[in-house]
């Protein structure tokens, strides 16, 4: 392997890092709620934008996917960042809820452009240096990376909003600026690329594969949206239950920084997990660890009923890199990024048809009645996966 190639590829895996730190440095997150109040908004209309986000990304996650595969990886990372960037400038200078969609589409655009990209990049980045059984622990590190920042960022916000809740949307733009830096050093790893021209047939037929010839990549995919969109649900209900509870808005921020922080060192160190644990286990722990926490938090409006939201997001750290691997181990490098999309893809579609009425369930009966049902429904949902998954366990990678 020449050495500039080899320096690349090591290369990449540190721009990675710094592109998962500048996506994950969401300082406006901590108190978007209270923002989008301020600015004359509902829960069912704050959820009403998740959904439009979740919708543009479920319209988009597929081709972008495609596209990776098809183009090329770091065109669609910067592609990503820029899109980042903008987004923030628009919704630091929107007042209104079209204002706020505007925004979530062109963060839509930059997730869908990162999302299975640069989980992609790095496998084969890593497969090229033939490190390709350090992916779990490298994805790991990434996922505490971004998590990391995320919380350290969350702990700024809280302070930046008692200068203004617009604050740290504008300083949001900063670590995104710092995003489209790092993705113009990257370079392509070499791989097999999709050889079709009939490209809507490619792409229905990744799909096709993934979601119903694939019986074990399927219980895969559908097990980690069931999953993954009900702990986006729990993050979404955090500040309601947070206003609920009477907690002040300063601890917003440090909140939210502690269970995020959770969630990262629960990444950071997913990939000691398989070395003493089934991977079918973990993602059956997994599973009853989210279920239990909704049941609770449905039932106990107390302060104390906090360390609940931890769970979950420990859970859901651990949840990521678990089935990021489990696919990538499962999938070729021609198709690997736009499975990955599909992943994605239908833990959002889940989200996007049940975030409204979740949310206008909870403008009606408040929000410990909404986790409680939500808790019910889903606990139901994933036992059928489980009891499904049945056929097919003995084909997952363990």
């Amino acid at each position: 392997m020449d050495d500039d190639y080899r320096a690349g590829l090591e290369r990449n895996l540190r721009s990675l890092f710094v592109l998962h730190l500048g996506s994950g440095m969401m300082l406006s997150i901590a108190v978007i709620v209270p923002f989008l109040q301020s600015n004359g908004l509902g829960l069912r209309e704050i959820l009403l934008l998740q959904s439009i986000f979740a919708t543009a990304i479920i319209v988009l996650e597929i081709p972008t996917g495609y596209f990776s595969d098809r183009i090329g990886r770091v065109p669609m990372a910067i592609a990503g960042s820029v899109a980042g960037f903008l987004a923030f400038v628009v919704y630091a200078l929107s007042e209104s809820f079209w204002g706020f969609a505007c925004a979530e589409v062109l963060l839509a655009i930059g997730f869908s452009c990162y999302s299975g990209t640069l989980e992609a990049l790095t496998y084969d980045s890593l497969l090229e240096l033939g490190r390709e059984k350090e992916f779990r622990k490298i994805n790991g590190r990434q996922m505490l990376m971004h998590f990391g920042a995320e919380s350290a960022g969350a702990v700024l916000a809280g302070f930046l909003a008692l200068i203004s809740l617009r604050t740290p949307f504008w300083a949001n733009t900063l670590p995104f600026g710092i995003a489209c830096i790092a993705s113009l050093s990257l370079i392509e790893p070499k791989r097999h690329k999709i050889d079709h021209h009939n490209h809507w047939k490619a792409v229905w037929d990744i799909c096709t594969h993934t979601l119903v010839r694939s019986k074990a990549l399927r219980s895969i995919v559908l097990l980690h949206a069931c999953i993954a969109s009900m702990t986006l649900m729990l993050f979404w209900s955090t500040q309601p239950f947070q206003q609920q509870i009477g907690l002040p808005l300063v601890y917003f921020g440090m909140t939210h920084a502690i269970f995020v922080a959770a969630g990262a060192l629960a990444s950071g160190f997913a990939h000691t997990l398989e070395k003493r644990i089934d991977d079918r286990l973990i993602l059956l722990g997994i599973a009853l660890t989210v279920v239990a926490c909704f049941l609770a938090l449905g039932t106990i409006p107390a302060l104390w009923a906090l360390v609940f939201f931890l769970l979950t997001r420990t859970a859901w750290g651990i949840l990521t890199p678990t089935t990021n691997d489990l696919v990538n181990r499962m999938t070729d490098s021609s198709v690997r990024s736009t499975v990955l999309s599909v992943k994605g893809m239908a833990m959002r579609i889940i989200f996007a048809c049940s975030a409204p009425f979740f949310g206008a369930f909870s403008d009606l009966h408040g929000i410990n009645a909404a986790l409680l049902f939500a808790g019910i429904i889903g606990g139901a949902v994933l036992t059928i996966v489980f009891l499904s998954m049945r056929s097919v366990w003995a084909e997952i990678p363990r």
